[in-house]
């Protein structure tokens, strides 16, 4: 019998488990007829009762809102549906009352005083499971407590939590516990796992009834498994070079789900899964066999095998091709599926790949431009070299270049390779029916390839080495796997996310998983080269997986285990698919400061691909004028998507500040070369400057300044008012020459050629003038915007330059500045958009800053016109004369300058008003306010 012991949050994990009904199914069959007892404990039980609570109703709003989601779909197509159709819980119901009837039938620990002490003692000295954070009591309480008991009636017991980061052994974290918590415990036998499917799956082995047969996989009969003959007489490792050359025919990556169907993976017993770059075989001999090799510190393959395989012929050789097609294939590690060691199989291959693939996804664009024209000598050449077109946006040439190679895998019988270019094409006709609408020729060819028919051509390439693979990449399987799992992952991390701001444990674990099956679906597309990444759903997944590793990293470090840093590989995945402004979007979310970045040893590096970007790109359209497509602007599109990605990612990476500064000054280098980013894209910089403007040094923040100055594109507001500000919080001014500033002034004046009158003034000159050392120069501003406003009088450009002190406020006359402000003519606000009241006007509450400002007296007859536009403006106008029954305390911070709360600080019966709301309110943004206005008086400062 086993003694199994579960925790509360694997008991969660099965109200999303689609497995779920299975699962219990025969854990309930094998309690019930004595091959598992069960145990819990008075924790898990109250942890279970809040958890199972909050899953129902969690359950309950997700499915109105689809039920809300399908009624409207319905109603589109006059489908007819009950108005009282609603959403039950009583699938979830179902399974909360099946795992309310296996606690029943536990045996229940109770928490002993020597355990509580135990854990005192443990907590103090940060001893496993305090290792990570120190609030783990409950978990200590758990493990322990069952611990105690086993070992005092001399017995093992099997316990099964996801919670890997307080009880899992961090050198096999999902199968072994950590070795701290029972290293006062001798002999004790404690099997460990870190998901019950996972258990499940073992128990299938050890008992000797089950309540279901448990299929592997859908496609893992007996009969699949008998296409492929292996001569088993040979040595295991030559069998599993005969079956690994035979999967990867034509082919560069299987996918392990499918590589792990066959033997020699499946042994005697036909169970094995793969999880994060572990694949478990059932063929314990296979594991025995590869575990003899060794590997250098720096985990590169040793020579002279031949020693400890003996009996085959070239060991080195073929033990490293075997490495080759695991690593490839994404199979780091090689374990047995009832052990606990995990044998390492990963293959550093030091040759570096140069095709216009890898070239083009490292950012070094003009060498693949370069190999576009380069003649392919075989298939594998040819393949490459469509895919890279497509990569490119040459989609005309990648669809001619992939008929070309069709023959070819045709004539030489290479199947797998025949029905991936007939996919590639289908998916083409897609690019070429959109980007060459102009063009009959080429939209007859669209319409052909679009009918290319998969079903017939998958049959027609049926083998069996591929049956699996051709059904695979047909009905899109492998995006719509890994779309299933990553969105219930990227859920599931978002929800620790927000539970760890309540204080709950966080585990990296869910992480971790979803990498890898991003690494798989990125891995199967691009070294197979098959055409899928540029779509909106590939972007969208990916879009997923990046927001829910930025939320756990946002994670603190006080709840748990999360992803600590980006690894190069991610953050190149980023820079390839990501979206700027999503990224900006989720920085803001979860509030992210900076992006740990873990510098590794990669042959692409985030540095090295912003060096890439960055390098001298005179040479770009020279190349790609000679190698692609005239009328390609797909790949335009492509690059100033990257460049805002990276421009994005740089902003928020944590490195030091001379790097930085260095980066930046190679920024301001390419901005001033670059001749092909959008005007649109330019709002990046800004973004830039203002998160690490305070690294960049003086003469690297004035060189942006000329940039953003003679690039008409980059002259924009937002970018010179980071530049002037940086430099005022550091004391340095502008020092033009004459020349200098005629040339600002000529970029931010502008004159109507005719009448030689000035036409325009720009906001960004006001901006200037707070940085300029001269005051011959800002007298001369000062006299260009007098003279315009009593020419053409703008209350905007007034506004900002009583603001910025270029002119005094009473320099113009207030009836005409009145005039300008107080709306007529039907002007009205916009009315109650994001939480703005409909009665208030931008131009009215500017114009009494500047009153605030100035220590205008408000209360006059003159400002009358905008008392009547309402209580508000009356209040503001004359505080200690107020009618207070009319006050609403939301006021005080509807226009939040330093103006306005000096005016607020210094009304006496305001204050007054306040303090007898709050004492008799709850209302936590008013306090706030109070406080900030009247207690700490910020606006001082």
């Amino acid at each position: 019998m086993i003694n199994l012991y579960i925790d509360t949050c694997c008991f969660v994990d099965l109200l999303t488990e689609k497995r779920a009904v299975r699962l219990i199914d025969n854990l309930q069959f094998w309690v019930s007829n004595e091959r598992i007892k069960l145990f819990t404990h008075e924790v898990i039980l109250k942890e279970w009762e809040v958890h199972k609570e909050k899953q129902r109703q969690n359950f309950k709003i997700s499915q109105h809102t689809r039920y809300k989601q399908a009624r409207e779909v319905m109603r589109e197509v006059n489908f007819y549906v009950p108005e009282d159709l609603q959403p039950t819980t009583d699938s979830i119901d179902r399974v909360i009352n099946r795992i309310d009837s296996l606690l029943m039938s536990a045996h229940i620990f109770k928490t002993a005083d020597s355990i509580k002490i135990k854990c005192a003692d443990r907590s103090v000295e940060r001893k496993a499971p305090f290792h990570n954070k120190v609030y783990s009591t409950k978990d200590a309480y758990i493990i322990f407590s069952a611990i105690e008991h086993f070992v005092t009636i001399n017995e093992s017991f099997t316990f099964v939590s996801a919670n890997t980061s307080d009880f899992g052994d961090p050198d096999n974290i999902d199968r072994k516990i950590h070795p701290q918590i029972i290293a006062d415990y001798p002999g004790i036998g404690l099997d460990y796992y870190s998901n019950l499917g996972q258990a499940t799956t073992y128990f299938l082995t050890k008992i000797d009834i089950s309540f279901v047969s448990e299929e592997v996989s859908d496609s893992s009969n007996q009969t699949d498994r008998q296409r492929i003959l292996i001569d088993r007489e040979k040595p295991i490792i030559d069998q599993l070079l005969e079956y690994l050359n035979f999967m990867h025919q034509d082919i560069e990556f299987v996918p392990p789900r499918i590589l792990m169907e066959h033997y020699p993976f499946i042994g005697n017993n036909g169970i094995v899964y793969y999880s994060v770059f572990n694949l478990k075989t059932s063929n314990k001999l296979l594991v025995d066999e590869l575990s003899k090799v060794k590997f250098s510190e720096d985990g590169r393959l040793l020579e002279n095998l031949q020693e400890e395989f003996p009996d085959i012929e070239e060991a080195d050789k073929k033990v490293k091709e075997i490495f080759k097609y695991l690593t490839r294939d994404l199979i780091f590690y090689l374990s047995y599926t009832s052990g606990t060691k995990k044998v390492p199989v990963r293959y550093f291959d030091e040759n570096e790949c140069h095709c216009p693939i890898c070239e083009f996804r490292g950012l070094n664009f003009v060498k693949a431009f370069a190999q576009l024209n380069v003649e392919p000598k075989n298939i594998g050449e040819s393949t490459t070299l469509a895919y890279a077109h497509y990569r490119i946006g040459n989609y005309f040439l990648a669809a001619n270049i992939s008929e070309l190679a069709l023959n070819v895998a045709r004539e030489k019988n290479l199947a797998t390779t025949d029905f991936i270019l007939n996919y590639n094409l289908s998916k083409l006709s897609i690019f070429l029916a959109n980007n060459y609408l102009r063009n009959k020729e080429i939209q007859s060819l669209a319409e052909r390839l679009s009918k290319t028919d998969l079903l017939f051509i998958s049959r027609k390439c049926d083998r069996p080495n591929n049956k699996e693979l051709l059904d695979y990449i047909r009905g899109i399987t492998f995006y719509t796997e890994a779309k299933e799992k990553i969105f219930e992952l990227h859920y599931k991390i978002l929800e620790q996310y927000y539970e760890s701001l309540r204080g709950a444990w966080s585990s990296n674990s869910y992480v971790w998983t979803l990498k890898s099956h991003y690494v798989e679906i990125l891995s199967f597309i691009n070294d197979n080269r098959i055409i899928y990444d540029r779509f909106n759903e590939f972007y969208l997944l990916s879009d997923r997986v990046f927001e829910a590793m930025l939320a756990s990293h946002a994670i603190s470090d006080e709840s748990g285990s999360k992803l600590d840093a980006f690894d190069e590989w991610t953050m190149h995945q980023m820079i390839l698919y990501g979206s700027a402004d999503k990224l900006n979007k989720y920085f803001s979310r979860y509030r992210i400061k900076e992006i740990r970045y873990d510098r590794g040893k990669h042959r692409i590096t985030f540095l090295g691909l912003l060096d890439n970007l960055l390098t001298d790109q005179s040479s770009l359209r020279e190349s790609f004028s000679k190698h692609c497509e005239k009328d390609n602007r797909a790949f335009w599109d492509y690059y100033e998507r990257i460049f805002c990605n990276a421009i994005v990612l740089f902003s928020k990476v944590a490195l030091d500040n001379d790097l930085k500064n260095e980066i930046c000054a190679r920024i301001v280098k390419f901005l001033a070369d670059e001749d092909f980013i959008h005007e649109i894209n330019t709002r990046y910089i800004p973004i830039l400057l203002n998160r690490v403007g305070k690294c960049i040094k003086t003469d690297t923040l004035i060189s942006f300044f000329w940039v953003t100055l003679r690039k008409q594109k980059y002259t924009n507001e937002s970018c010179i008012e980071q530049i002037c500000e940086l430099l005022n919080s550091r004391n340095e001014k502008l020092k033009l020459s004459t020349s200098e500033f005629n040339e600002v002034v000529g970029s931010l004046v502008k004159r109507d050629a005719q009448q030689n009158v000035i036409s325009v003034v720009e906001k960004s000159l006001l901006v200037v003038y707070t940085s300029i050392e001269s005051e011959f120069f800002k007298e001369a501003i000062r006299e260009i915007v007098q003279v315009y406003l009593s020419k053409k009088f703008n209350f905007r450009l007034f506004y900002f330059a009583s603001i910025f002190d270029v002119i005094k406020f009473e320099s113009i006359d207030f009836n005409v500045i009145l005039k300008s402000a107080i709306p007529h003519d039907g002007r009205k606000e916009i009315k109650y958009i994001f939480g703005r009241r409909g009665d208030r006007y931008e131009d009215i509450n500017d114009l009494i800053n500047l009153c605030f400002k100035n220590k205008v007296d408000t209360s006059s007859s003159t400002y009358e016109p905008i008392r009547n536009l309402g209580e508000y403006y009356r209040w503001l106008l004359n505080m200690d004369s107020f009618d207070y029954s009319k006050f609403e305390p939301e006021w005080i911070g509807e226009y939040q300058t330093k103006f306005y709360f000096k005016q607020i600080a210094n009304s006496v019966r305001t204050k007054e008003f306040l303090e007898s709301f709050l004492s008799n309110n709850s209302n936590e943004e008013i306090e706030k306010l109070y406080y900030s206005i009247f207690i700490r008086r910020k606006w001082e400062k």
